[in-house]
């Protein structure tokens, strides 16, 4: 009987297990939104919606805001859940003429600056 062998236990560490995700999200930002990130995030919100941003057409405005965030896409959910609601925005350009050229232009410099 191996009752009482310490080395036939199985119960394996849970610690061990989550090591297995694909990403390490140790250096993601959690927590209380900065009043900095809440005006970036409002900027790219408007120039999402607004299509103005160099983006692939279908992405989802939580992935992004994620990726440029630093943060998991869990904290931009939470953030915005109820009347603000992002749910599933995806991007979609808008039409282009030289007038949106300026526009895009202006856009990446504002958000280089709030970045």
């Amino acid at each position: 009987s191996s009752q009482g062998d310490p080395s036939s236990s199985c119960s394996p560490s849970p610690k061990k297990k989550r090591s297995t995700k694909s990403k390490d999200r140790s250096n993601l930002r959690k927590g209380k939104w900065t009043a900095e990130e809440e005006e970036f995030t409002s900027r790219i919100i408007h120039y999402f919606s607004t299509g103005l941003l160099t983006l692939p057409e279908g992405t989802t405005l939580r992935s992004y805001l994620s990726e440029k965030l630093s943060c998991d896409p869990m904290r931009i959910t939470k953030k915005f859940a109820g009347a603000s609601c992002l749910g599933k925005r995806v991007y979609r350009l808008c039409d282009r003429t030289q007038a949106t050229g300026n526009d895009i232009e202006m856009a990446k410099t504002e958000l280089a600056r709030l970045e």
